[in-house]
């Protein structure tokens, strides 16, 4: 599928970090991720960040208000990282169909 012709080329992989981590605060924000369209991939990982999320959207101004108004307005979340995506050089499974 083209990301760019249904108004979703603007790749964002999003870095969540949280105040704390526990259970509870973790099935929270699963059920928030899994609930934002913009949200197509998301993982729990370790490191220096308890979330990754790959957000597809249609420009900076859609991503900025899924930041303040979704991500942001979670009060446990503490650091957002965002990195741009400027070409996919790769998009692949490991599966030859």
């Amino acid at each position: 599928m083209d990301a760019d012709r249904i108004d979703r080329g603007f790749t964002v992989y999003c870095n969540i970090g949280f105040k704390q981590i526990n259970r509870s605060l973790t099935d929270e924000f699963r059920e928030q991720a899994n609930s934002w369209d913009e949200v197509t991939e998301c993982y729990n990982v370790s490191g220096d960040f308890d979330f990754i999320m790959r957000v597809s959207v249609q420009g900076m101004k859609e991503y900025q208000e899924f930041i303040l108004h979704k991500v942001g307005a979670l009060e446990y979340v503490s650091r957002i990282q965002s990195i741009f995506v400027m070409e996919t050089l790769k998009q692949s499974y490991g599966v030859r169909l």
